[in-house]
């Protein structure tokens, strides 16, 4: 998955949140619970999403999958972002990355609006790309 909404807050319950949710979530985490065994636990809640499948080097195509995904779910989503609990709602689109090269990354206005209409930050997360995974390896 190459974009997600991720929702979360301290006081965030969850589980009242996805009684009338009509997607599927991507993962759940619960305040102090453990992610993992050696984990600390977690100091929020939240959910994620998933946005668009399309490839980390294909951010065109997670911006249009993006719109559409708010454009559908416009109700629902406006009811996670003032939903009791919440802290914050972020749109986190993944990208691939070969370092040292420079990278520079465009939002188009259309999504930048629907985002900030919405009360959604937006994120950038880069990965590298499988070429510079395989020379450090």
């Amino acid at each position: 998955m190459s974009c997600v909404l991720r929702a979360s807050g301290e006081h965030f319950d969850v589980d009242a949140f996805l009684i009338d949710c009509n997607l599927d979530p991507l993962s759940i985490w619960r305040r102090g619970e453990k992610r993992s065994q050696d984990a600390k636990p977690n100091k929020t809640s939240g959910i994620r999403f998933e946005v668009s499948t399309a490839e980390f080097s294909n951010l065109a195509a997670q911006v249009k999958d993006a719109l559409n995904f708010l454009q559908l779910h416009r109700g629902w989503v406006a009811k996670l972002v003032a939903f009791p609990g919440v802290e914050g709602v972020t749109a986190d689109f993944g990208v691939e990355t070969t370092p040292p090269h420079w990278a520079s990354f465009t939002f188009a206005p259309s999504l930048l609006a629907a985002l900030a209409a919405a009360g959604i930050s937006l994120e950038l997360s880069t990965h590298p790309s499988v070429e510079e995974e395989g020379r450090n390896a």
